[in-house]
């Protein structure tokens, strides 16, 4: 709530023209984050975590309903606290209901990945037996995911017939899906390249670089994404230069940690075991360009 307070106090001495129907007058995306924090104490465990996800979406889609939110939304003037941040309450089921799907797809990768003890894990994988393994489980998740694209785009266009059109605003059963669909299309992307594609004769320096620097790779974003918004106004962009814009802005802070990692500008040295195993590393690869 301190970094919710702190962003609307300095965004409005600035300024900054942040849209009101995206998340109201008052609210933003990290007042949204500490309430889904507060809601994900009560789940107790990721197994019944679809079921949730999928109940939290009917009750709120029979309130829509039932309430007219859908008029009240769009239409109603904004005179009180409640209605100046309107968009910001009812998404909260929304964005509850997507954090709770992907506690639930953690849950089915992590079940299949991790198919023994860590301790023996780590012993197990380094024979030919755990290799194999291990391949296999990989595979094994992949299709898993690839059912589940096809499970939730199927859920989508359902949706989009029962209850209508995708709504950022509501935050209906239609968005929640669609969205839950998209992550999972990128997901089984990127694992596909990562887990399948490559040898893993080397770490993936970009996983590496933002997993190692997670707060500042999100607080330096979110800098950038508002100097950007700053500098440009971005609602009269065509769709062309908004496309390089995203494209850009994406790269950028990538590009910058990947350097910053492996020129251990700001990371903590490597531990004499991970030395040993990139000077191997190299020796491998110097090898196989021999041959």
């Amino acid at each position: 709530m301190f970094a919710a307070s702190l962003r609307f106090f300095l965004l409005s001495g600035i300024d900054y023209h942040d849209h009101v129907t995206e998340w109201g007058v008052h609210w933003n995306f990290f007042v949204t984050i500490a309430f889904l924090n507060v809601l994900i104490v009560l789940i107790r465990s990721a197994k019944h975590c679809l079921v949730i996800a999928i109940s939290t979406m009917f009750v709120a889609e029979f309130i829509q309903a039932n309430w007219d939110l859908k008029t009240y939304i769009y239409h109603a003037p904004r005179v009180d606290m409640i209605s100046a941040n309107k968009e910001g309450i009812i998404s909260i089921g929304g964005y509850f209901a997507i954090q709770v799907i992907g506690m639930f797809m953690g849950q089915e990768v992590y079940q299949c990945l991790v198919f023994d003890e860590p301790k023996k894990l780590r012993a197990l994988i380094k024979t030919p037996k755990g290799q194999e393994m291990k391949a296999k489980s990989e595979r094994k998740v992949f299709w898993k995911l690839f059912a589940y694209v096809v499970l939730f785009g199927i859920a989508s266009e359902l949706s989009n017939r029962v209850f209508g059109e995708p709504s950022r605003r509501l935050c209906n059963m239609s968005w929640v899906t669609f969205q839950a669909w998209v992550i999972i299309i990128l997901y089984m992307a990127f694992y596909f390249y990562e887990r399948i594609c490559l040898t893993h004769d080397f770490e993936n320096m970009v996983i590496e670089a933002v997993s190692v620097n997670q707060l500042w790779f999100f607080a330096s974003s979110n800098l950038l994404c508002g100097l950007i918004n700053i500098t440009i106004k971005t609602l009269y962009l065509s769709m062309e230069t908004s496309y390089m814009l995203l494209f850009g802005y994406c790269c950028l802070p990538t590009l910058v940690f990947a350097l910053i990692y492996k020129r251990r500008l700001f990371n903590p040295p490597r531990k004499e075991k991970d030395q040993k195993k990139v000077t191997e590393e190299k020796k491998v690869a110097d090898e196989k360009k021999k041959k």
